[in-house]
C-alpha cells in the first residue's frame, strides 16, 4: 500500500468512526457520503441519505430554518465556516441541542456539514445559571435579614402590647398582623436557606419511615379535601440514607403540599418508594392542573411561581436540599393531567455509620 493510500485510509476512518454526524455534500446539495453516526443523531438509514438534498435532513433537526440551502451554501463558501445551534425534540422525553458547523473545501468544491450533540453543555450552562441565579439570591438575603429582621421584631413586641388593651373586634385585626408578620418571617428563612451551606446534623435514617410519618401527617389536610392518598413501598429490606432528616421533612412537606393545592376533590395523589440499583426512589405523582414545558423549565428558578401569592421559593429549597444529600430530582407534567416528581437519592454506604436496628418515627 502506497503512503497516498495509507493516508487516505486513515483520513477515511477518522471521518467514518468520528463522535460526530458528518455528512459530505456536493455543491448542488446532493449528500455525497456520511459517516457511521446517522443513526444516533437523526435515526435515518445510510441508503435513506446519500443522494439526497442536505435541505431535507436539515429541516429534520431544525425544522423553523426556511433559509434556502443555496444561500447557506454560498455564505459557507465566502466565508468558509458557518456555525449554528438548533434544539432538536428526538423524541416525547429527549431534548437534544444540536451544534450544526458547514465547512467549505476548495480543493474538492465540496462541502461537509458537521452535528455535534452539544446538550450535555447547554444543561450545564443551565445549571450554573441557576446556581448563580441561587448564589445571588443568598448574597442579596445576607445583607437584608438584619435590616428586615429588626423591624419585624418591633411589630411583634407593639402587637403583643396591642393585645392587653384591645377590645375583640381589634384582637381580631391584631391576629392578622400577627399572621402576616410569621409569613414575612417565613418567606425571609425560605431566602436564607438557598444560600447557606449543609452544615446541620447529619445523621442516618430510614426514607421509607420518614415519608411514612409525613403522610400521616397529611392525610387529614387530604381527606378535608377530598383527595385519595395511595403509598407504595418496594424495598427488600429498610435501606437508609445519609443526611440531615428535619430538611429532608420539609422537602417532603413542600411537595405533598403543592401536589395537594393543584388537585380538585377527587384528586389523586400517589406516592411510590422503591430501590435502583445502589439508590432509592421516590416518585410524587398528582392528578392536578399540571403544568406546560415553560413551567417545567422555569419550575426550580427562584422567585419563579405558578400559584398566586407564592413566594418562588419552595422548589428552588427542595432541589438544593436534595443536592445536598447527593440525590437528583426530575419533573415531568402534562396540563389537565397532572404531575410528577422523581426523586433519588443514594443508599448509606453500610458501615460508614453504626446502623440503626430497629424503626423509630423520626417525626418531633
Amino acid at each position: 500500500m502506497s503512503d497516498f493510500d495509507k493516508n487516505l485510509k486513515i483520513y477515511y476512518n477518522a471521518f467514518k468512526h468520528s463522535s460526530n454526524f458528518l455528512l459530505v455534500v456536493d455543491p448542488f446539495g446532493e449528500i455525497i457520503d456520511v459517516n457511521e453516526m446517522h443513526s444516533v443523531f437523526i435515526n435515518q438509514t445510510r441508503d435513506e441519505l446519500i443522494g439526497r438534498n442536505i435541505a431535507e435532513v436539515l429541516a429534520i433537526v431544525d425544522p423553523d430554518k426556511n433559509e434556502p440551502i443555496q444561500d447557506h451554501l454560498a455564505k459557507v463558501k465566502e466565508h468558509r465556516c458557518v456555525q449554528s445551534i438548533t434544539t432538536y425534540q428526538r423524541s416525547a422525553d429527549d431534548t437534544r441541542y444540536y451544534h450544526i458547523t458547514t465547512y467549505y473545501d476548495n480543493d474538492t468544491d465540496m462541502f461537509i456539514f458537521q452535528l455535534s450533540d452539544a446538550t450535555e453543555k447547554e444543561n450545564l450552562q443551565v445549571q450554573l445559571a441557576h446556581s448563580g441565579s441561587l448564589s445571588a439570591v443568598g448574597q442579596i438575603a445576607a445583607s437584608i435579614a438584619h435590616e428586615i429582621r429588626n423591624p419585624i421584631t418591633t411589630l411583634k413586641g407593639f402587637t403583643q402590647l396591642l393585645k392587653v388593651s384591645a377590645t375583640e373586634d381589634s384582637i381580631r385585626y391584631i391576629s392578622v398582623i400577627e399572621d402576616e408578620i410569621e409569613r414575612m418571617e417565613n418567606i425571609l428563612g425560605e431566602m436564607l436557606v438557598l444560600s447557606k451551606p449543609s452544615e446541620k446534623k447529619k445523621s442516618i435514617f430510614s426514607l421509607e419511615v420518614l415519608v411514612g410519618d409525613m403522610v400521616s401527617i397529611l392525610s387529614p389536610k387530604a381527606v378535608m379535601e377530598g383527595i385519595e392518598v395511595v403509598q407504595q413501598t418496594e424495598l427488600s429490606s429498610n435501606p437508609l440514607i445519609f443526611g440531615d432528616p428535619d430538611k429532608m421533612k420539609q422537602v417532603l412537606l413542600n411537595l405533598f403540599k403543592n401536589a395537594l393545592e393543584s388537585m380538585q376533590v377527587g384528586g389523586k395523589l400517589s406516592i411510590h418508594l422503591s430501590e435502583s440499583d445502589e439508590k432509592l426512589v421516590l416518585s410524587i405523582t398528582d392528578t392536578g392542573k399540571g403544568m406546560t414545558r415553560h413551567q417545567v423549565s422555569q419550575v426550580f428558578m427562584p422567585f419563579f411561581s405558578s400559584k398566586p401569592g407564592g413566594t418562588g421559593l419552595g422548589l428552588p429549597f427542595v432541589l438544593k436540599a436534595i443536592e445536598d444529600h447527593g440525590g437528583t430530582i426530575a419533573v415531568e407534567s402534562q396540563v389537565d393531567i397532572g404531575t410528577k416528581f422523581t426523586l433519588n437519592f443514594p443508599k448509606a454506604k453500610e458501615g460508614a455509620i453504626n446502623t440503626i436496628t430497629s424503626k423509630r418515627s423520626i417525626v418531633s
